[in-house]
């Protein structure tokens, strides 16, 4: 396969991943949903991203250690995601194929690295929000009451999705080296008949000029008629 088909595919599913990268953060990284029934039924769902906790990072940071990790991932990850978009806009037109792969592995490393995090924010969240909701509702206040409580993360998807991605991307890696991709290469027989021409003649202009030679030597030919055929079979050539 063209090498600049390769730098470009390389590039382009790097790219989509670090747009997938950015998307994410609008994953619902904490999503509680709550049935009550006093004197009526009330329900209330509250979903928060990744946005939500970059918007209130001040408010955050004066919170629990999940919220402030919660906020400085979810910074993180929107900052690098932004230089990798723009990055990936420039770097098939810099650099060659090899480097291109270096950078894209690189990239889809560190993605694949804030996929992770995003999935512990997760589960910490609920982990965090699910005690405090049971030492909310062990209290005397609430023993009127009945419903259900469901809280729940999906920051899970971003690496599922990721891990496709990342697996489009060495299979497509795995089969560009493969012959279906690579043409063979014309063999140009005109040019290997003339060379095979080219050879056979000057070992028969050889072998003719030592013939000559022993026979001038034996004495069968005179100097004269030997200098005579050694020049015209020369000017053949």
């Amino acid at each position: 396969m063209n090498e600049n088909v390769k730098k470009y595919v390389f590039n382009f599913i790097t790219l989509i991943i670090a747009i997938f990268s950015l998307l994410s953060l609008l994953i619902p990284l904490l999503d509680v949903q709550i049935e009550l029934n006093i004197f009526g039924e009330i329900s209330n769902n509250t979903s928060i991203n990744g946005f939500d906790f970059i918007t209130n990072f001040s408010a955050a940071i004066n919170q629990s250690w999940i919220y402030k990790f919660a906020s400085i991932v979810c910074l993180l990850q929107l900052v690098f995601s932004i230089l990798l978009i723009l990055g990936n806009l420039f770097i098939s037109i810099l650099f060659d194929e090899d480097k291109v792969k270096k950078i894209s592995i690189i990239s889809i490393i560190l993605c694949m690295v804030f996929a992770i995090l995003f999935l512990l924010v997760g589960i910490f969240l609920v982990s965090e929000i699910k005690s405090s909701v049971g030492n909310e509702f062990s209290k005397p206040d609430y023993t009127n009451m009945y419903g259900s409580v469901k809280i729940l993360t999906l920051s899970y998807i971003p690496i599922i999705i990721q891990v496709v991605l990342i697996f489009a991307l060495f299979m497509f890696n795995a089969i560009s080296k493969t012959d279906i991709f690579n043409k063979p290469k014309k063999t140009n027989y005109s040019t290997t008949n003339n060379n095979s021409n080219n050879n056979l003649t000057q070992v028969s202009t050889a072998k003719l000029l030592v013939e000559y030679k022993e026979l001038y030597d034996n004495g069968v030919i005179t100097q004269a008629e030997y200098l005579s055929l050694r020049s015209k079979l020369l000017n053949k050539q």
